[in-house]
Order: C-alpha cells, then sequence, then structure tokens
C-alpha cells in the first residue's frame, strides 16, 4: 500500500504539535553579521560530547571514503569532517528506512518515544545540501494536517551540526539550483568551517546558542587569518563546483525547463537507462514515501505489528491499487511514467505545492545509479529539446 504524503499547497506549520515550534529565522537569513568562534579540532570530540547527547553520530573514514558512524566517548579522534558529504543523509536518523508503528491488539502495549528532547541526537558532519533537505522534510512531516509523531519527536531531539563542503564530490550540483556548499540560515543549529587546525563555528538557531554557550571554555574568537582562511575556502569549493557543472549549465532554471517537459515524448528515451532500482530513492535526502504492512509480531505485546518502511515511486508496484489478481490497476504502468514522474515532481509539482525545489543537487543519485543516469545530464538534454 503506497502512501501519498503530498499536501496541500494551503498547508502550514502546524502548531498541533507541543514539542515543535518553527525554527527562527537566524541573523544570517536576516542579514546580521553572525558571531563567530574557532574550535580546535582537538577539542571538537570534547565539544560534542558535552552536549550531554543519547548518541553522537560524525562522519568517519571508511574505506576510501567516509560515512556516519556512532561515535563512543573518546574516539572522536576518527572524526573526517573535511571529506565530501557522506553517502547516508540526514534523512536516515529523522525517518528510518523501517521501524514498527504499532502493535495490535494490545491492552498493554504502550508506545516508547524513539528520543527525547532532554537526551539529544548529535550528529556532526552534515552539508549544506541536507540542511536544505530539511525544510523539505519538515514540510512534509510536520503540517497543520498531519504531524508525523515519530519524525516530529526525532526532528526535536536533534542536534544538527553542519559542516562547510570544503571539498565537493565530482556529483555534487547544488550550484546549479543556486545554492552554496555552506549553509546559509536554515535549519543548522551550529556550522563548522574548516580552516587550518580547527573550525570556525557560528550558531544557526536557539539550541546552537545554548550549545555553544555550553562548550565555552572549549572556545575563542577567530583571528582575522582563521576568518580570510574559511573565506578562501568556500570560494575555492564555489570554484570547483562551477567548473565542475559548467557542462550541465542551463539558460533556464531547472524548475521551469522540467515543468514545460512534462508532455515531452522524449521521457522514454530519457529513462532508457534506468534499471528500476530505487536507488535514487532510498539514498535521496528528500524523497519522504512510504508503505505501511502488517506482519506477525515476535513479542508478547500483541500478536500483530505495523511496519512503515520506505517505498519508490520508480518500483512498479508503488501505486498499485486492489483488484482482481493480475488485473490490479496502477497510474503508471510504464517506467517511462514512473521515471518522469519521480523528476516531474522533484522539480514542478514539489515547488508548486509546497514552494521549495524537491531536489537538493546533493548528487547521491547520480553515484548510486546503477543505470549511469546522470541528473544534471538529464535536465540539461531536456532543455535542448525544449530548444
Amino acid at each position: 500500500m503506497a502512501s501519498s504524503t503530498s499536501p496541500s499547497s494551503q498547508s502550514r506549520w502546524s502548531n498541533a504539535s507541543a514539542s515543535w515550534r518553527r525554527p527562527a529565522r537566524t541573523e544570517a537569513a536576516r542579514g546580521r553579521r553572525v558571531p563567530t568562534y574557532y574550535i580546535a579540532e582537538s577539542k571538537l570530540g570534547e565539544f560534542l560530547f558535552g552536549l550531554d547527547a543519547a548518541a553522537v553520530f560524525g562522519q568517519v573514514a571508511d574505506g576510501e571514503g567516509s560515512d556516519f558512524a556512532r561515535l563512543k566517548r573518546g574516539s572522536a579522534a576518527e572524526l573526517d569532517l573535511r571529506r565530501p558529504r557522506a553517502p547516508t543523509s540526514v534523512k536516515s536518523f529523522l525517518f528510518p528506512p523501517k521501524e514498527r508503528v504499532a502493535v495490535y491488539p494490545s491492552a498493554s502495549y504502550r508506545w516508547q518515544p524513539p528520543l527525547s528532547p532532554e537526551q539529544p541526537l548529535v550528529v556532526a558532519g552534515i552539508r549544506a545540501c541536507d540542511v536544505a533537505a530539511l525544510a523539505i522534510l519538515d514540510s512534509v512531516f510536520i503540517q497543520d494536517d498531519y504531524v508525523d509523531p515519530f519524525y516530529s519527536l526525532r526532528r526535536e531531539a536533534m542536534r544538527v551540526v553542519s559542516v562547510d563542503c570544503a571539498e565537493p564530490a565530482p556529483s555534487c550540483f547544488c550550484s546549479l539550483l543556486g545554492a552554496k556548499p555552506y549553509p546559509q540560515g536554515g535549519r543548522f543549529d551550529v556550522n563548522l568551517s574548516p580552516v587550518p587546525g580547527g573550525y570556525v563555528a557560528e550558531a544557526g538557531s536557539e539550541k546552537g546558542k545554548e550549545m555553544l554557550l555550553a562548550g565555552t571554555r572549549l572556545f575563542r574568537e577567530p583571528t582575522p587569518a582563521e576568518l580570510a582562511a574559511r573565506d578562501a575556502t568556500r570560494a575555492a569549493a564555489e570554484a570547483k563546483l562551477s567548473q565542475q557543472n559548467g557542462p550541465f549549465a542551463t539558460e533556464g532554471s531547472p524548475q521551469k525547463i522540467v515543468a514545460e517537459a512534462i508532455e515531452d515524448d522524449r521521457w522514454l528515451e530519457l529513462a532508457a537507462g534506468c534499471v528500476e532500482c530505487g536507488s535514487c530513492s532510498a539514498i535521496c535526502p528528500t524523497c519522504h514515501c512510504f508503505q505501511l504492512y502488517d506482519q506477525p509480531s515476535d513479542e508478547a505485546a500483541g500478536p500483530n505489528e505495523r511496519i512503515k518502511t520506505w517505498d519508490s515511486c520508480v518500483l512498479a508496484s508503488y501505486a498499485k491499487m486492489a483488484g482482481v489478481g493480475g488485473l490490479k490497476a496502477t497510474p503508471r504502468p510504464e517506467l517511462r511514467q514512473r521515471f518522469a514522474n519521480r523528476v516531474i515532481h522533484k522539480f514542478a509539482w514539489f515547488p508548486q505545492t509546497m514552494g521549495l525545489l524537491g531536489c537538493v543537487g546533493c548528487g547521491r543519485c547520480i553515484d548510486a545509479c546503477l543505470g549511469g543516469d546522470d541528473l544534471r545530464r538529464l535536465i540539461k538534454d531536456l532543455e535542448t529539446v525544449e530548444a
């Protein structure tokens, strides 16, 4: 059973959830000077574990690359925040691939919250693209019509420690969407900008200010040279993105290009490389579709349990409807239709209904695609078709 989470264009932030409040605009978003601090690399672990968190996750070296892992106290030296963004996105911490949401029938079963604001989850190493993804996920799971209690509790408990993307991956294309490789306000709590020997830090929320206050003794005011190093690193990252994405630059906006190509006949050709594996949806930080299914439970609390798990709109079974076996209807029986639907939803329908682009340009789908598809090239080709 595929569950659609597309809200109406009139949706606003929810006041129904006592645990959630709309993040305040940051000083940077208001155009004010943001206070900055410096922390030495050797003190970063002490700062993270000093936040009295239930768990601390950070980006660590993983073979030739890096990914998120739970850190143990004293193991923060493993942190590797200067590499390209991790393959795991922020979505996995807030919206797990699979979780139990109910046990029934049961008179004794009591739902246990996965986290609480009093025992926060700290995640260090989130990049600007994932910070942007938080706005999309928040708009889906926390709104007037529906507040997902699982997501809401995790979101309130999470402490987002973002990091400038000092070394963009070859597939990163946030620049094509008008974004920067570093957060510009938004939904981070503390942002770290790599400089020689440490990081320049700034708060992006009230939570972030409290976090920096809790670690006051570990920070000092940055020197002019350290601030200059931060600015130089940011400029170099922007230059690299501009260079690697130059061949994919378009005259029109991706949103306009896709919106004008909804009925284009070449979707069949563009979808030729898709093998319908669903990797793009799974690795994407903004894809949020899920399905619910019931199964027997092996616990004494109840004989049955309901599971929520990720789903993908490119899969043939995604939109199947109830009906006689073998004759179950689906509005998108052909792969080209499902392939087009995913792209159109991100670049046309989501902006139309939510006022947000559904893609953040992280490039993970490019890395994961078994068919070798590249979203940058696809949009460039669509513009060529329109021309």
